[in-house]
């Protein structure tokens, strides 16, 4: 037996309230943490090596930059995203499998691009993977505590890392994934100012093209 049905089979015999923890805890990780470190380590690494700057003088337009340097991050963690089903996950739901993958998608764009947010103000990587910390660890803290804080509990209402943890519950509970249109302007709001303030701060910091 492969070893990750394995893995599924020791998990099953869990409460079910321990899956769903684990669950949590692995998208709170992956998406609020990993995809936010890894642009702000990448940026930094180039800027101890001086190869940012060049690169933001040459022709490369600050799109290309920012597609590129997002790329691994996104990747990385949307694979990981796409391991946790078959581990967790019994009865796969194909309406609930989609939206599960598109929140945490989106989820992770806007997690890197704050990622670079810090990586323009990171002098090297040791600092890039401080900087964000505080944020990270508020950030895992609101979907886990939204029932105990009340302002944890409003915030969690329109938080997109609390949508993602709401997807992986449903799919693990093989329940559907219902996303209202407040999560969807909230998702396009959340994304639209993250870009945005990158830009702006990428622009005032001087790596904008003449």
């Amino acid at each position: 037996m492969p070893p990750i049905y394995k893995m599924q089979l020791e998990l099953n015999a869990l409460p079910p309230e321990l899956l769903l923890l684990i669950g949590q805890m692995g998208c709170l990780i992956n998406i609020g943490s990993v995809a936010i470190t890894i642009p702000a380590m990448l940026m930094a690494e180039e800027k101890e090596k001086y190869t940012l700057r060049t690169l933001m003088v040459s022709s490369i337009r600050p799109m290309e930059y920012l597609v590129s340097s997002l790329l691994p991050a996104i990747i990385s963690s949307f694979v990981i995203q796409i391991i946790f089903i078959p581990i967790l996950v019994t009865k796969i739901n194909a309406v609930s499998l989609i939206l599960y993958l598109a929140v945490s998608l989106v989820a992770i764009i806007i997690s890197s691009l704050l990622g670079m947010l810090f990586g323009l103000f990171a002098k090297n990587q040791m600092t890039a993977s401080l900087i964000p910390m505080p944020l990270t660890v508020v950030m895992m803290a609101i979907p886990m505590l939204a029932g105990r804080i009340e302002i944890f509990g409003t915030i969690n209402k329109y938080f997109y890392l609390s949508k993602v943890s709401y997807a992986m519950d449903q799919l693990i509970l093989n329940k559907p994934v219902n996303l209202t249109i407040s999560d969807l302007i909230a998702f396009v709001v959340t994304l639209a100012v993250s870009f945005l303030l990158f830009a702006w701060l990428y622009k005032r910091n001087g790596f904008e093209n003449d």
